[in-house]
């Protein structure tokens, strides 16, 4: 091993730390001249999809299929919906237990289908304003005419805390995992990646 005298030491140092000095002057410099806006178009990691940079939100506050955003009514909340569409948002997420899908349907009516993407999610879990299936098929279905659209892109299990859940929503991981394989095989069929929030 080779060793050092302590002025060696210093002077490494020093030249480390004015490396590392201009280094960082050079990664902030360039990621401050980088530019970003809320409508890029930028991929959802490996998925295929590509949605805007910011995505459209329809569930604060929500529960039992409302939200503080429907209780802006229907107007309001199209009024926010097609605000956010016009600046170039094309990412819209949704749930069942938001009770959002109604009032989305309207504000995509004009848009091609292409342009946007709907992201929903289905509560497994039997309460008083929601029997689930036990799977995804009828949710997947219901949202889509609930939409008025022949596809959800992506459809996540809402609020998976515990983890067990695999083993206990198996059919309805099953289920979105089956109905995103065959939308692979045609377009006749809905699309729905798998993914948990």
């Amino acid at each position: 091993m080779k060793t050092s005298s302590r002025r060696e030491f210093l002077r490494n140092v020093a030249l480390g730390a004015g490396t590392l000095a201009v280094t960082t002057t050079v990664v902030r410099s360039s990621a401050a001249s980088a530019s970003y806006s809320g409508s890029d178009i930028v991929p959802l990691g490996k998925t295929g999809i590509k949605v805007s940079r910011l995505a459209q939100g329809t569930g604060f506050n929500g529960g039992g299929r409302a939200s503080d955003h429907t209780r802006l009514g229907q107007k309001n909340l199209e009024t926010l919906l097609r605000h956010a569409m016009d600046k170039g948002v094309r990412f819209l997420d949704m749930a069942d237990l938001y009770g959002t899908h109604p009032y989305v349907k309207e504000v995509v009516k004009g848009f091609n289908r292409d342009k946007y993407v709907l992201l929903s999610k289905i509560w497994p879990r039997k309460e008083s304003w929601c029997n689930p299936s036990g799977g995804a098929v009828e949710e997947i279905d219901r949202f889509r005419k609930e939409l008025g659209v022949d596809m959800i892109d992506i459809c996540l299990i809402h609020c998976m805390t515990d983890s067990k859940w695999p083993e206990t929503y198996e059919r309805v991981r099953d289920e979105l995992s089956s109905l995103k394989q065959k939308a692979r095989c045609g377009p006749s069929v809905s699309p729905a990646t798998i993914l948990v929030r």
